[in-house]
């Protein structure tokens, strides 16, 4: 009777969510955990042999085992944690389909406590907390804006506290802390650049940021006022090394940074030269595009519209082409 009681109460649980839309496999993994429970004297060495070839994952932490319930050991010790936690993220999918965020969030807590160290999950359901929950209650039927803004509120800091555990949890990854950055560096969420340094901060740690992390680095802390020095100097890196000013975002924004330092720079074209090697037809694209983003994205352009105005006369640019004077152009690819 002591075992049965130990082991019905998660098996339950696991085998009600699984009967959803899985029965007979539900039916399937309670019989392999029953069994499972009934062998796990006889397995215990083992599984010891097989952690210790890595073929198993770890077992779980105490904390953890309470988390889940006090079969958590159960379910370790019986190797089926990677398949549980598996089905448990197609359910979270299915939770997603019908937007039932509780459940969702659910889901995804049992699933990163059976599998703590996989950072899918922890990626997958930060996702879906704070960015399509997030977005669900942009425009929820039913629902005041108030409430609505409430809980978009919640959701995106259930996102980030989600990402964080997940981060703490795998330390040296560098997704999680990208992931974290990007919350507060998207289009269409709450801009916190400075904020969003830190986490990039963290993902600079890890040995494997490349130059990519760097420019992302770069496009964030060049947006945090007081920090332009900083930026620049890391501009400087990233123009010494690699390819990294063949993006247009990487020499607007240097050139943007550096007239906004030194205002002079706007007014020959020594800049122009260093950064576009010269070329002031593309000069002026760059600058143009990179202005028409500066209002929604909040890139610095204190500064520029004296370089643009001065390129525009002198390439003989139509006022339809000149973001200072037509607020509505599109982007452009070409300066005839």
């Amino acid at each position: 009777m002591g075992e049965s009681n130990t082991v019905m109460p998660f098996t339950a649980k696991v085998v009600a969510m699984l009967n959803r839309k899985w029965g007979q496999l539900g039916v399937i993994l309670l019989s392999l955990l029953l069994m499972g429970e009934l062998l796990v004297k006889p397995q215990h060495n083992l599984t010891n042999d097989l952690r210790t070839a890595q073929l198993l994952p770890d077992e779980l932490s105490s904390e953890n085992q309470i988390e889940i319930g006090q079969t958590g050991a159960a379910v370790a010790l019986g190797g089926l944690r990677s398949l549980i936690a598996a089905v448990m993220n197609l359910q979270a999918y299915g939770a997603f389909e019908v937007q039932d965020w509780v459940e969702l969030e659910q889901l995804y807590e049992m699933t990163v406590t059976l599998q703590p160290k996989n950072t899918y999950y922890w990626e997958s359901g930060g996702w879906h907390l704070a960015y399509n929950a997030y977005y669900d209650f942009e425009d929820k039927l039913g629902m005041t804006s108030a409430r609505a803004k409430f809980k978009q509120r919640e959701y995106h800091s259930k996102g980030e506290e989600f990402l964080l555990r997940g981060a703490e949890e795998n330390p040296g990854d560098l997704s999680l802390w990208q992931d974290l950055g990007r919350l507060y560096t998207a289009p269409h969420k709450p801009y916190d650049f400075a904020r969003a340094a830190g986490y990039f901060e963290k993902a600079l740690e890890s040995p494997r940021a490349d130059d990519r992390m760097k420019r992302e680095y770069f496009y964030t802390i060049g947006r945090v006022a007081g920090r332009e020095e900083e930026a620049l100097r890391l501009g400087d890196e990233l123009y010494e090394r690699g390819n990294n000013f063949r993006y247009s975002s990487m020499r607007a924004l240097y050139y943007a940074l550096r007239v906004k330092v030194d205002p002079a720079l706007a007014k020959d074209d020594a800049l122009i030269e260093k950064v576009f090697k010269g070329d002031k037809r593309n000069a002026y694209r760059d600058m143009a595009n990179y202005w028409l983003r500066t209002k929604s994205e909040r890139f610095p352009r204190e500064g520029l519209a004296v370089a643009i105005n001065r390129l525009a006369i002198e390439l003989n640019v139509s006022d339809i082409n000149n973001p200072l004077k037509n607020s509505k152009m599109g982007r452009l690819r070409l300066v005839n």
